[in-house]
């Protein structure tokens, strides 16, 4: 083929004309918008259908369902996202915060959180529960530096683990809590002016981390962005409760997740704390760098 052609040859053979955009009334499209952009999140064939039954009784010019597929591909997408999804959904759109921890130091700032195991566990009083761990993290290593356990998250366990903490490796800077009713009570917050929950009152007595001096943050709760001791507690599902000698008494981590073998045992208490002791944690040290929410490690004995 000779070259001066070659240029012809290239030319986009679409027969439309790009520069005309199809006729529609704009209350048509601005129903259209509203049908399609619902939580219950309807297809475009039945939005389309609906709006030309309302267009046909207000005599409204609608052009092809194709091209209001095409016109809402062009709207925002974070729009389309909070309007179909929800906040939740428009949040996990945004991408994860990046924490530089290399100005940082141990003990610095902590997190805390309570997890329930997924494990059935036989009690001395010979009942079966799952139990439920209170657990101290530092930011700076990610290293747990207590736990406690019991049946249920109460200020108690909370307190008692608190106490291990300081007891071993002192007294934190700052420490971030989610605003349940067991982290949240006045005996260990008491005094906090930002506590969200009970009532504050001028002539309340100090809570334990309130007189200890320790700046207490509040966070949203099963936020693994904003508290990565979540993140710690997903690699202790992975790497503890599934243990092998868990066989039986690993429960699943919902009730659509039941193994085989499910409920066939209960492991004793003290057996379980051994275990969990032992911890099984990734063995690498976080360089100071890097995302919150990296692997924990555990407490040395």
């Amino acid at each position: 083929m000779p070259r001066p052609h070659w240029l012809p040859f290239l030319v986009s053979k679409c027969q439309g004309n790009p520069g005309r955009r199809a006729l529609c009334d704009e209350r048509a499209l601005d129903i259209f918008k509203s049908l399609w952009l619902r939580p219950e999140k309807p297809t475009i064939a039945a939005c389309y259908d609906d709006l030309k039954q309302i267009a046909k009784a207000e005599g409204l010019t609608v052009p092809s369902q194709r091209t209001f597929a095409r016109w809402m591909k062009e709207l925002d997408p974070m729009v389309v996202t909070l309007a179909r999804g929800g906040r939740e959904s428009l949040k996990e759109m945004l991408p994860a915060q990046e924490r530089d921890r290399s100005y940082m130091h141990a003990l610095e700032a902590v997190n805390a959180d309570g997890h329930k195991w997924d494990i059935f566990v036989l009690w001395p009083d010979g009942t079966i529960a799952r139990p439920m761990m209170a657990c101290w993290q530092d930011l700076y290593s990610n290293l747990i530096l207590s736990w406690r356990i019991d049946k249920s998250e109460n200020t108690d366990v909370i307190q008692l683990a608190l106490g291990d903490m300081v007891e071993k490796w002192g007294i934190p800077a700052e420490a971030y809590l989610d605003n349940g009713r067991a982290f949240a009570s006045k005996r260990l917050t008491g005094g906090a002016k930002t506590r969200f929950r009970f009532k504050v009152t001028e002539d309340e007595i100090n809570g334990i981390m309130t007189v200890l001096g320790i700046k207490i943050h509040w966070t949203q709760p099963y936020s693994g962005r904003s508290k990565p001791i979540e993140r710690a507690f997903g690699d202790m599902e992975s790497r503890i409760s599934k243990d092998v000698r868990f066989s039986g008494a690993y429960v699943g981590k919902n009730p659509l997740a039941k193994p085989e073998n499910y409920r066939s045992r209960a492991i004793p208490l003290e057996e379980f704390l051994k275990i969990v002791s032992e911890g099984k944690p990734p063995r690498h040290r976080c360089s100071g760098e890097g995302h919150i929410g990296d692997d924990y490690q555990w407490s040395p004995d």
